[in-house]
Protein backbone atom coordinates (compact mmCIF):
# COMPACT_ATOMS: atom_id res chain seq x y z
CA UNK A 1 0.00 0.00 0.00
CA UNK A 2 0.94 3.16 -1.02
CA UNK A 3 0.27 7.17 0.39
CA UNK A 4 1.23 10.21 -1.37
CA UNK A 5 0.74 13.66 0.24
CA UNK A 6 0.00 16.59 -2.30
CA UNK A 7 1.50 19.34 -0.07
CA UNK A 8 3.18 22.22 -1.41
CA UNK A 9 2.04 24.88 1.08
CA UNK A 10 2.57 22.77 4.27
CA UNK A 11 -0.74 22.10 5.73
CA UNK A 12 -0.57 18.73 6.86
CA UNK A 13 -1.08 18.67 10.40
CA UNK A 14 -0.39 14.41 11.00
CA UNK A 15 -1.81 11.25 9.51
CA UNK A 16 -2.42 7.57 10.97
CA UNK A 17 -2.86 4.42 8.96
CA UNK A 18 -4.00 1.05 10.58
CA UNK A 19 -5.01 -2.61 9.30
CA UNK A 20 -8.12 -4.29 10.07
CA UNK A 21 -8.93 -3.43 13.33
CA UNK A 22 -5.22 -2.96 14.96
CA UNK A 23 -4.15 0.16 16.13
CA UNK A 24 -3.84 3.36 14.59
CA UNK A 25 0.24 3.64 13.78
CA UNK A 26 1.68 7.33 12.44
CA UNK A 27 2.24 7.72 9.04
CA UNK A 28 5.72 9.86 8.24
CA UNK A 29 6.18 11.11 5.05
CA UNK A 30 9.60 10.93 3.10
CA UNK A 31 9.50 12.38 -0.37
CA UNK A 32 5.89 12.85 -0.01
CA UNK A 33 5.60 8.80 -0.29
CA UNK A 34 4.64 5.86 2.47
CA UNK A 35 4.16 2.82 2.16
CA UNK A 36 2.62 -0.03 4.14
CA UNK A 37 1.36 -3.60 4.10
CA UNK A 38 -2.12 -4.95 4.28
CA UNK A 39 -3.41 -7.85 3.00
CA UNK A 40 -7.18 -6.73 4.20
CA UNK A 41 -9.20 -4.09 5.08
CA UNK A 42 -6.91 -0.49 5.94
CA UNK A 43 -7.65 2.95 6.70
CA UNK A 44 -5.72 6.01 6.23
CA UNK A 45 -6.83 8.79 7.97
CA UNK A 46 -5.50 12.36 8.00
CA UNK A 47 -5.72 16.37 9.17
CA UNK A 48 -5.33 19.15 6.95
CA UNK A 49 -4.96 22.98 8.63
CA UNK A 50 -7.25 25.30 6.94
CA UNK A 51 -10.33 27.27 7.39
CA UNK A 52 -11.56 25.05 8.39
CA UNK A 53 -9.35 22.14 9.08
CA UNK A 54 -9.91 18.85 7.29
CA UNK A 55 -9.84 15.50 7.98
CA UNK A 56 -9.44 12.90 5.40
CA UNK A 57 -10.53 9.39 5.88
CA UNK A 58 -9.83 6.30 3.10
CA UNK A 59 -11.40 2.71 4.15
CA UNK A 60 -11.00 0.28 1.82
CA UNK A 61 -8.80 -2.85 0.68
CA UNK A 62 -5.69 -3.32 -1.62
CA UNK A 63 -7.29 -4.24 -4.31
CA UNK A 64 -10.36 -1.42 -4.30
CA UNK A 65 -7.26 1.36 -3.99
CA UNK A 66 -3.76 0.50 -3.69
CA UNK A 67 -2.69 3.69 -3.51
CA UNK A 68 -4.33 6.63 -1.61
CA UNK A 69 -3.65 10.01 -2.53
CA UNK A 70 -3.67 13.01 0.69
CA UNK A 71 -4.38 16.33 -0.87
CA UNK A 72 -3.66 18.66 2.07
CA UNK A 73 -3.15 21.72 -0.39
CA UNK A 74 -2.36 23.04 -4.02
CA UNK A 75 -0.59 25.59 -6.07
CA UNK A 76 -2.12 27.48 -9.37
CA UNK A 77 -1.91 25.56 -12.64
CA UNK A 78 0.23 28.20 -14.30
CA UNK A 79 -1.72 29.13 -17.68
CA UNK A 80 -0.99 31.28 -20.56
CA UNK A 81 -3.71 33.84 -21.13
CA UNK A 82 -2.85 34.60 -24.85
CA UNK A 83 -4.81 35.96 -28.06
CA UNK A 84 -5.37 33.74 -30.95
CA UNK A 85 -6.43 34.78 -34.58
CA UNK A 86 -7.31 32.65 -37.56
CA UNK A 87 -7.54 33.84 -41.15
CA UNK A 88 -10.06 31.24 -42.83
CA UNK A 89 -10.38 29.98 -46.38
CA UNK A 90 -14.14 30.85 -48.19
CA UNK A 91 -15.36 27.21 -47.46
CA UNK A 92 -13.76 24.43 -46.22
CA UNK A 93 -15.20 21.10 -47.89
CA UNK A 94 -18.37 21.70 -49.46
CA UNK A 95 -19.31 24.02 -45.93
CA UNK A 96 -18.85 28.15 -46.64
CA UNK A 97 -17.56 29.65 -43.72
CA UNK A 98 -20.81 32.03 -42.69
CA UNK A 99 -20.69 35.26 -40.81
CA UNK A 100 -22.22 35.51 -38.21
CA UNK A 101 -23.51 31.95 -37.86
CA UNK A 102 -19.12 30.02 -37.81
CA UNK A 103 -17.27 29.56 -34.40
CA UNK A 104 -13.69 29.22 -33.97
CA UNK A 105 -13.00 27.26 -31.15
CA UNK A 106 -9.20 26.47 -29.52
CA UNK A 107 -10.05 24.43 -25.95
CA UNK A 108 -12.14 23.16 -23.59
CA UNK A 109 -11.52 23.74 -20.58
CA UNK A 110 -12.10 20.97 -17.99
CA UNK A 111 -12.37 21.39 -14.52
CA UNK A 112 -14.18 18.83 -11.97
CA UNK A 113 -14.43 19.49 -8.35
CA UNK A 114 -14.87 16.46 -5.67
CA UNK A 115 -18.25 16.96 -4.73
CA UNK A 116 -18.92 20.57 -5.66
CA UNK A 117 -19.59 20.04 -9.83
CA UNK A 118 -17.92 21.13 -12.24
CA UNK A 119 -17.07 23.74 -15.09
CA UNK A 120 -16.50 23.38 -18.77
CA UNK A 121 -15.61 26.24 -20.64
CA UNK A 122 -14.98 26.38 -24.29
CA UNK A 123 -12.79 29.47 -26.02
CA UNK A 124 -14.39 30.43 -29.33
CA UNK A 125 -15.01 33.18 -31.16
CA UNK A 126 -16.86 34.55 -33.97
CA UNK A 127 -16.18 34.73 -37.72
CA UNK A 128 -16.39 38.01 -38.95
CA UNK A 129 -14.75 38.44 -42.87
CA UNK A 130 -13.10 35.06 -42.96
CA UNK A 131 -11.43 35.95 -39.43
CA UNK A 132 -11.98 35.15 -36.08
CA UNK A 133 -10.32 35.81 -33.05
CA UNK A 134 -10.60 34.56 -29.19
CA UNK A 135 -8.75 34.77 -26.16
CA UNK A 136 -8.05 31.11 -23.98
CA UNK A 137 -5.84 29.93 -21.99
CA UNK A 138 -3.32 27.37 -22.25
CA UNK A 139 -0.47 26.06 -20.45
CA UNK A 140 2.94 27.38 -21.49
CA UNK A 141 5.39 25.73 -23.62
CA UNK A 142 5.66 23.95 -26.67
CA UNK A 143 2.45 22.14 -27.81
CA UNK A 144 -0.25 21.03 -30.72
CA UNK A 145 -3.18 23.38 -30.58
CA UNK A 146 -6.70 21.83 -32.54
CA UNK A 147 -8.09 24.76 -33.91
CA UNK A 148 -11.99 23.64 -35.41
CA UNK A 149 -14.73 25.49 -36.57
CA UNK A 150 -18.14 24.70 -35.82
CA UNK A 151 -21.59 26.24 -37.19
CA UNK A 152 -24.02 27.60 -35.06
CA UNK A 153 -27.23 27.06 -37.41
CA UNK A 154 -28.30 30.68 -35.84
CA UNK A 155 -27.33 33.74 -36.71
CA UNK A 156 -26.39 36.71 -34.56
CA UNK A 157 -27.70 36.44 -30.52
CA UNK A 158 -29.55 33.36 -30.79
CA UNK A 159 -29.20 30.49 -28.76
CA UNK A 160 -27.60 27.36 -30.52
CA UNK A 161 -28.61 23.68 -29.57
CA UNK A 162 -25.97 22.15 -31.79
CA UNK A 163 -22.83 23.14 -33.04
CA UNK A 164 -22.18 21.27 -36.07
CA UNK A 165 -18.61 20.38 -36.79
CA UNK A 166 -17.16 21.94 -40.28
CA UNK A 167 -13.54 21.62 -40.29
CA UNK A 168 -10.24 21.59 -38.50
CA UNK A 169 -6.29 22.54 -38.14
CA UNK A 170 -3.48 21.66 -35.95
CA UNK A 171 -0.92 24.34 -35.40
CA UNK A 172 2.21 23.65 -33.28
CA UNK A 173 2.84 26.88 -31.06
CA UNK A 174 5.08 27.93 -28.40
CA UNK A 175 2.90 29.64 -25.65
CA UNK A 176 3.69 32.31 -23.74
CA UNK A 177 1.56 34.65 -21.71
CA UNK A 178 0.21 37.84 -23.52
CA UNK A 179 1.09 36.94 -26.79
CA UNK A 180 -0.46 37.01 -29.83
CA UNK A 181 -0.85 34.10 -32.75
CA UNK A 182 -1.69 34.02 -35.76
CA UNK A 183 -2.70 31.14 -37.79
CA UNK A 184 -3.29 31.61 -41.80
CA UNK A 185 -5.79 30.10 -44.25
CA UNK A 186 -3.71 27.02 -45.57
CA UNK A 187 -3.91 23.70 -43.73
CA UNK A 188 -7.95 23.45 -42.97
CA UNK A 189 -9.33 20.50 -43.72
CA UNK A 190 -12.87 19.32 -43.58
CA UNK A 191 -14.09 16.66 -40.41
CA UNK A 192 -13.39 12.93 -41.80
CA UNK A 193 -16.77 11.72 -40.17
CA UNK A 194 -19.45 13.26 -37.83
CA UNK A 195 -20.57 10.98 -35.75
CA UNK A 196 -24.15 11.74 -33.99
CA UNK A 197 -24.78 13.14 -30.30
CA UNK A 198 -28.07 11.51 -29.19
CA UNK A 199 -29.73 11.78 -25.26
CA UNK A 200 -31.81 9.33 -24.39
CA UNK A 201 -34.56 9.64 -21.83
CA UNK A 202 -33.71 6.53 -19.69
CA UNK A 203 -35.19 7.13 -15.96
CA UNK A 204 -33.17 10.81 -15.22
CA UNK A 205 -35.15 13.90 -15.59
CA UNK A 206 -32.35 16.44 -15.67
CA UNK A 207 -31.56 17.27 -19.75
CA UNK A 208 -27.98 16.84 -20.21
CA UNK A 209 -25.06 19.36 -21.45
CA UNK A 210 -22.94 16.54 -24.12
CA UNK A 211 -19.42 17.73 -25.06
CA UNK A 212 -17.13 16.13 -27.00
CA UNK A 213 -13.08 17.11 -27.15
CA UNK A 214 -10.41 15.43 -28.58
CA UNK A 215 -6.40 14.92 -27.55
CA UNK A 216 -3.43 13.52 -28.36
CA UNK A 217 -0.09 13.04 -27.64
CA UNK A 218 1.71 16.92 -28.19
CA UNK A 219 -1.50 18.40 -27.01
CA UNK A 220 -2.13 20.43 -23.22
CA UNK A 221 -5.49 20.90 -23.73
CA UNK A 222 -8.46 19.41 -24.86
CA UNK A 223 -9.69 20.19 -27.97
CA UNK A 224 -12.96 20.79 -28.83
CA UNK A 225 -15.11 19.03 -31.56
CA UNK A 226 -19.01 18.90 -30.42
CA UNK A 227 -21.70 20.01 -28.21
CA UNK A 228 -25.25 19.06 -27.73
CA UNK A 229 -27.63 20.93 -25.37
CA UNK A 230 -30.04 17.52 -24.68
CA UNK A 231 -33.39 18.78 -26.82
CA UNK A 232 -31.69 17.80 -29.93
CA UNK A 233 -29.77 15.01 -31.97
CA UNK A 234 -25.92 16.72 -32.86
CA UNK A 235 -23.32 15.51 -34.40
CA UNK A 236 -19.16 15.90 -33.40
CA UNK A 237 -16.41 15.85 -35.82
CA UNK A 238 -13.62 13.33 -36.35
CA UNK A 239 -10.32 13.68 -37.45
CA UNK A 240 -8.87 10.89 -40.07
CA UNK A 241 -7.84 7.76 -38.87
CA UNK A 242 -4.13 8.00 -39.43
CA UNK A 243 -4.40 11.03 -37.04
CA UNK A 244 -4.77 8.85 -33.78
CA UNK A 245 -6.04 10.76 -30.51
CA UNK A 246 -8.58 10.20 -28.30
CA UNK A 247 -12.26 11.53 -28.32
CA UNK A 248 -13.88 12.27 -24.34
CA UNK A 249 -17.33 12.51 -24.15
CA UNK A 250 -18.19 14.68 -21.25
CA UNK A 251 -22.16 15.06 -20.00
CA UNK A 252 -23.30 16.74 -17.60
CA UNK A 253 -26.89 17.29 -15.79
CA UNK A 254 -27.99 18.71 -12.34
CA UNK A 255 -31.68 18.98 -10.87
CA UNK A 256 -33.03 20.32 -7.60
CA UNK A 257 -35.78 19.29 -5.45
CA UNK A 258 -35.67 21.57 -2.65
CA UNK A 259 -33.57 24.03 -1.15
CA UNK A 260 -31.81 21.07 0.54
CA UNK A 261 -32.09 18.49 -1.88
CA UNK A 262 -29.95 18.66 -4.99
CA UNK A 263 -28.43 15.67 -7.08
CA UNK A 264 -25.71 16.44 -10.00
CA UNK A 265 -24.36 13.83 -12.41
CA UNK A 266 -21.71 13.37 -14.59
CA UNK A 267 -20.87 10.54 -17.26
CA UNK A 268 -17.09 10.65 -19.02
CA UNK A 269 -16.72 8.32 -21.85
CA UNK A 270 -13.77 6.89 -24.45
CA UNK A 271 -16.30 7.34 -27.71
CA UNK A 272 -13.65 5.82 -30.32
CA UNK A 273 -14.96 8.07 -32.99
CA UNK A 274 -18.64 6.09 -32.94
CA UNK A 275 -22.09 7.57 -32.17
CA UNK A 276 -22.84 8.22 -28.84
CA UNK A 277 -26.08 7.83 -26.86
CA UNK A 278 -25.82 9.82 -24.10
CA UNK A 279 -27.01 8.11 -21.27
CA UNK A 280 -27.19 10.00 -17.67
CA UNK A 281 -27.25 7.70 -14.05
CA UNK A 282 -30.62 7.80 -12.54
CA UNK A 283 -31.59 9.48 -9.86
CA UNK A 284 -30.80 8.81 -6.10
CA UNK A 285 -33.30 6.95 -4.67
CA UNK A 286 -35.54 7.64 -1.47
CA UNK A 287 -33.89 6.38 1.43
CA UNK A 288 -29.98 6.10 -0.79
CA UNK A 289 -28.80 8.77 1.74
CA UNK A 290 -29.65 8.63 5.35
CA UNK A 291 -27.79 10.28 8.09
CA UNK A 292 -28.41 9.00 11.53
CA UNK A 293 -25.90 10.86 14.02
CA UNK A 294 -22.42 10.81 13.02
CA UNK A 295 -23.42 7.35 10.85
CA UNK A 296 -24.54 7.65 7.14
CA UNK A 297 -25.30 5.09 5.11
CA UNK A 298 -24.98 4.92 1.56
CA UNK A 299 -27.16 2.68 -1.00
CA UNK A 300 -26.87 4.21 -4.43
CA UNK A 301 -27.58 1.45 -7.14
CA UNK A 302 -24.28 -0.57 -8.34
CA UNK A 303 -22.18 1.80 -6.73
CA UNK A 304 -18.59 0.92 -6.98
CA UNK A 305 -17.17 2.99 -4.79
CA UNK A 306 -18.38 6.41 -2.85
CA UNK A 307 -17.12 9.78 -2.15
CA UNK A 308 -18.52 12.03 0.88
CA UNK A 309 -18.01 15.65 2.59
CA UNK A 310 -19.99 15.90 5.81
CA UNK A 311 -19.53 19.06 8.16
CA UNK A 312 -20.96 19.42 11.77
CA UNK A 313 -19.56 16.15 12.56
CA UNK A 314 -16.37 16.86 14.05
CA UNK A 315 -14.96 19.27 16.17
CA UNK A 316 -11.45 20.40 17.32
CA UNK A 317 -10.82 19.04 20.86
CA UNK A 318 -9.41 22.06 22.19
CA UNK A 319 -11.31 24.76 20.73
CA UNK A 320 -14.63 23.13 19.40
CA UNK A 321 -14.31 24.68 16.14
CA UNK A 322 -15.58 22.40 13.25
CA UNK A 323 -13.66 20.42 11.32
CA UNK A 324 -14.76 19.28 7.88
CA UNK A 325 -14.85 15.25 6.80
CA UNK A 326 -13.77 14.09 3.37
CA UNK A 327 -14.46 10.27 3.35
CA UNK A 328 -13.94 7.54 0.43
CA UNK A 329 -15.37 3.79 1.04
CA UNK A 330 -16.50 1.12 -1.01
CA UNK A 331 -19.77 -0.67 -0.34
CA UNK A 332 -20.72 -3.80 0.79
CA UNK A 333 -23.46 -5.56 -1.33
CA UNK A 334 -23.99 -2.14 -2.87
CA UNK A 335 -24.63 -0.62 -0.11
CA UNK A 336 -22.11 1.19 3.24
CA UNK A 337 -22.58 2.54 6.26
CA UNK A 338 -20.06 5.02 7.31
CA UNK A 339 -19.22 6.60 10.76
CA UNK A 340 -16.19 9.15 11.19
CA UNK A 341 -12.85 7.31 12.34
CA UNK A 342 -12.03 7.35 15.58
CA UNK A 343 -8.65 8.86 15.63
CA UNK A 344 -9.55 11.44 17.34
CA UNK A 345 -6.82 11.11 20.19
CA UNK A 346 -4.12 11.40 17.45
CA UNK A 347 -5.63 14.21 15.36
CA UNK A 348 -7.00 16.07 18.32
CA UNK A 349 -10.78 15.67 17.26
CA UNK A 350 -14.19 15.16 19.09
CA UNK A 351 -16.83 13.31 16.99
CA UNK A 352 -19.69 15.50 17.71
CA UNK A 353 -22.78 15.98 15.63
CA UNK A 354 -24.57 19.00 15.20
CA UNK A 355 -28.24 19.81 14.92
CA UNK A 356 -27.60 21.35 12.05
CA UNK A 357 -25.12 19.64 9.30
CA UNK A 358 -24.89 18.70 5.51
CA UNK A 359 -23.97 15.51 3.52
CA UNK A 360 -22.55 15.24 0.08
CA UNK A 361 -22.12 11.90 -1.47
CA UNK A 362 -20.62 11.33 -4.61
CA UNK A 363 -21.16 7.54 -6.16
CA UNK A 364 -19.28 6.12 -8.90
CA UNK A 365 -20.35 3.53 -11.21
CA UNK A 366 -17.24 2.77 -13.06
CA UNK A 367 -13.58 1.84 -12.36
CA UNK A 368 -13.09 0.33 -9.43
CA UNK A 369 -9.61 1.98 -8.58
CA UNK A 370 -11.83 5.15 -7.28
CA UNK A 371 -10.37 7.57 -9.66
CA UNK A 372 -12.46 10.34 -9.77
CA UNK A 373 -12.65 13.13 -12.50
CA UNK A 374 -11.22 15.49 -10.48
CA UNK A 375 -7.68 13.23 -10.34
CA UNK A 376 -8.47 13.63 -14.40
CA UNK A 377 -8.71 17.26 -14.34
CA UNK A 378 -7.64 18.72 -10.64
CA UNK A 379 -5.29 22.05 -10.79
CA UNK A 380 -2.32 21.54 -12.74
CA UNK A 381 -3.35 18.15 -12.95
CA UNK A 382 -3.80 17.11 -17.02
CA UNK A 383 -3.80 13.20 -17.83
CA UNK A 384 -1.79 11.20 -20.85
CA UNK A 385 -3.92 9.83 -24.26
CA UNK A 386 -3.33 6.17 -22.70
CA UNK A 387 -5.41 7.29 -19.17
CA UNK A 388 -7.93 9.37 -21.27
Amino acid sequence: MTVSLLDPAGALAGAYYRVGSGNWQPINFTGGQFAFQASGQYEVVARCRGEPDRIYHTKATPSQLSRVVVQCSTVSATQARVTLTAHLPSSIGDTPIEDGSTLLAAELDVRFFPLLGWALIPERGQVQSRQAQLTAFFPPGLQDVLLTLMGTGVTGTGFSHCLQPIGWKRVRLDIADAQSYTVDENGWQAFHTTPSIRVSSGGNPSTPWAYVAYFKEGMKSLGYVGFSDGTTDCRYGTLPPQEGGVYLGIAVSATSFSESSFQAFAVLKDLRGQDWVVEMPPLWPDGALIVSGSTVTLSYPHALSYTLRANGFLQDRQTLTNIHLYATLFPGNGGAVYAPPDAGEELGYVVNPSDTYSVEALAFLRNTKGTSPSGLFGPGVFPDEATL
